[in-house]
């Protein structure tokens, strides 16, 4: 089992708020000197964690969609039973009473399963609860949802085949992925092609049915909304949508235990803890609290592989060998990915680093929302008119605007991965040494426990790991096999191996010169893995030369 040395087992005493400015630069013996600076940087891994899931939530309150938080989920998980269970016995006592809005109301709900009613009156009502909407907004948006609800069960009913395959279908279209709006849109459409009829609601039962859902989730028993009055634009005052007090406690308290949950990993700066069992092994200190060395939700199947140790003991130690393999920061790799994405090129895996501009239509335009690329109503006359004469062209400018809007649609992620990579990067240049926690999963595949970078990522990141430990080519046969991985990387692998090194040898001029200045000469732009063929020029360069 890996132990610390005593002085590092000390870090244990000392108070954990006070972890971050201990000095462990006091500690002679420099195994344990970096084992005690490893349990500050996962600390520091923690609090990332911390900001990023903070961060996340205030874009997803910016955007309307606090359920999709993780305190949102939890408040649905933990709420939907016993609130459905309510509804059912207020629906059942409603319909036994007198003719009235909550009959009606009560009525309109026996239809749908309690469960799902309160699941859409609780997902809109947290998706508000930021937003400072008022009580009508929400009900009827409630109201409507619920209405939807019938509106596809009725089609569902009708239509079960053609039903499924259309909602499988809207759910893989990258028009209608997470856009309810759309995806309503689609499905309204087709029921009334087919001529599946429904019966539209009055407008005042959408009110009336969001209201009756929303005082349920304000009764005593819920708790989960009150109303706060807001003084109206014109006159008097607008009951506003609101958390209680119980709900803010809630969502305080599951934000504690998820911050420890989730923190942002990296590479180690010393070699990982030996993997002896399913929970033992890899990071070193307590903040990094759910390692697990198989990846997988399966409790029947952690248990089965916690008690069968022995059978795990192979697996264990490969993933134990792996981990203890050194690395360190390529300098130069990631001078020359963080210069190439500075100067927006696009190379490989590497993503342009701004947004690419979406051609103008030869007309002139006018926006109502620049955002959202709304035209005024002259413009959409002008558009029309444009179109009709010019059908051709039109079809073909609106095909590149789209290529280029889907292509701007996926750069943000790209972008923050690239922002995350050079991060990491960045703060690893100095090391002499870094090491990747190793997990598998269900298959027995090894995967690096900290994602960006490391050696299973993109193009970009692998070229910037080398190991820390080189060894030298000492032979003609380890030459060959060298000269062999240049043209592998530069996808020239479909010949024999001999082909491959006389491939390395005729190409020494352009190799040499790409070498000697890679933003002059673009010639590695071509290969299969370009930031790893130019890692190898450089080291191959350095070969030849000596």
């Amino acid at each position: 089992m890996f132990k610390l040395s005593e002085q590092a087992n000390k870090l244990e005493q000392i108070d954990k708020s006070k972890l971050k400015e201990l000095d462990y630069n006091n500690i002679t013996d420099e195994k344990y000197r970096l084992e005690a600076e490893e349990h500050v940087h996962e600390r520091n891994m923690r609090d990332g964690g911390i900001k990023l899931i903070t961060s996340n939530i205030d874009k997803a309150k910016g955007k309307g969609q606090e359920s999709n938080t993780p305190y949102g989920q939890h408040l649905l998980t933990k709420t939907i039973q016993p609130a459905a269970e309510i509804l059912d016995g207020w629906i059942a006592t409603a319909l036994e009473g007198k003719a009235g809005r909550r009959s009606r109301a009560a009525l309109l709900l026996s239809q749908v399963d309690s469960r799902i009613s309160v699941f859409i009156a609780l997902k809109n009502a947290l998706e508000q609860i930021t937003m400072g909407s008022s009580k009508g907004k929400v009900a009827e948006k409630i109201g409507r949802s619920i209405e939807d609800e019938l509106r596809f069960q009725a089609f569902d009913a009708a239509m079960p085949a053609y039903y499924k395959r259309l909602l499988a279908s809207v759910g893989r279209s990258t028009r209608t992925k997470g856009k309810y709006r759309h995806k309503r849109k689609v499905l309204i459409n087709r029921m009334n092609v087919k001529g599946v009829s429904f019966s539209k609601w009055e407008e005042n039962e959408y009110i009336n049915v969001g209201i009756y859902l929303l005082e349920l989730l304000r009764c005593e028993e819920v708790g989960l909304i009150t109303y706060t009055q807001q003084k109206a634009r014109k006159r008097g005052y607008l009951d506003i949508v609101t958390a209680t007090a119980k709900t803010m406690q809630e969502i305080d308290k599951y934000m504690k235990r998820s911050d420890v949950l989730k923190p942002s990993l990296q590479p180690m700066i010393c070699q990982p803890a030996d993997w002896i069992g399913l929970y033992t092994g890899g990071y070193l200190s307590p903040f990094i609290t759910n390692k697990q060395f198989v990846l997988t939700r399966n409790n029947r199947f952690k248990s089965e592989i916690a008690e069968r140790v022995s059978e795990m003991q192979g697996v264990y130690d490969a993933a134990n060998n792996v981990q203890k393999t050194a690395w360190r920061v390529n300098k130069k790799m990631y001078d020359v990915v963080k210069q190439v994405y500075e100067l927006d090129h696009a190379i490989g895996d590497l993503p342009y680093k701004e947004q690419q501009p979406v051609m103008n239509y030869p007309i002139h335009i006018e926006w109502k929302d620049k955002d959202q690329k709304r035209m005024t109503a002259a413009s959409r006359k002008d558009y029309k008119k444009w179109k009709e004469e010019n059908p051709d062209l039109a079809r073909d400018i609106n095909i590149k605007r789209g290529k280029i809007r889907a292509i701007n649609a996926k750069l943000i992620s790209k972008q923050l991965q690239v922002d995350a990579i050079l991060g990491i990067a960045h703060s690893a240049l100095e090391r002499k040494e870094i090491y990747f926690v190793i997990q598998c999963d269900f298959r027995g595949r090894f995967y690096c426990a900290s994602p960006f970078l490391n050696f299973q990522s993109a193009d970009y990141a692998r070229c910037m790991l080398e190991f820390a430990e080189g060894k030298a080519i000492e032979n003609e046969t380890a030459a060959c096999w060298f000269l062999i991985n240049g043209a592998n990387l530069f996808g020239f692998d479909k010949v024999s191996l001999q082909d491959r090194v006389e491939w390395s040898e005729k190409h020494k001029d352009q190799i040499e010169a790409v070498a000697s200045d890679p933003l002059e000469h673009t010639w590695w732009h071509e290969a299969d893995k370009p930031f790893q063929f130019l890692a190898w020029c450089f080291e191959v360069k350095k070969f030849w030369e000596e």
